[in-house]
């Protein structure tokens, strides 16, 4: 995370329509308990805007949890449900679970995020166009993990349209 993210932000947001903030761990090298972050939160929070984030490892999961309680006005879409395991009841509402790319994840790791946060609280996330078929993979594993046809629908479209307030 750069020092002067902030205002790189704060430019984007008056040129481009941006409904939300992405923050990769693995394109940019970061720590997820760094002041920078929270700062980025805050900004967030203030700005209501989500925050969208993939993270790379067991012991980020585990700050990323604290951090989701830290800014529980914050709503956490966490990418490709990388570290479903350590989540467990006592995560807010505010933390959503992305399923795009099927192939980065099991249907087990699918059932957990279902059983234990419902429908509506997973996604079929921004990368779900890229890799051969994604969109029907993850419709497919949906299926095989037991949904039926209206948390699907929740999961690929209704959900982000209520998250960032589409019609």
């Amino acid at each position: 995370v750069e020092v002067d993210c902030i205002e790189k932000i704060e430019k984007f947001i008056k040129k481009y329509s941006i409904c939300m903030l992405k923050m990769h761990q693995c394109w940019t090298k970061f720590d997820i308990g760094d002041e920078r972050i929270f700062k980025v939160c805050e900004w967030a929070e203030s700005n209501q805007k989500p925050i969208f984030i993939h993270l790379k490892s067991k012991s980020q999961v585990k700050k990323f949890i604290s951090l989701t309680k830290k800014f529980s006005g914050v709503t956490f879409i966490l990418a490709h449900l990388i570290g479903i395991e350590e989540f467990d009841d006592s995560i807010g509402k505010n933390v959503y679970f992305d399923i795009s790319c099927p192939l980065l994840h099991s249907t087990k790791m699918l059932v957990r995020a279902w059983k234990n946060f419902g429908a509506e609280r997973i996604l079929l996330g921004s990368d779900a166009p890229y890799g051969i078929d994604n969109i029907n993979l993850a419709i497919s594993q949906m299926r095989e993990a037991g949904m039926n046809k209206d948390e699907i629908e929740c999961v690929c479209s209704k959900n982000i349209q209520k998250l960032l307030d589409i019609n």
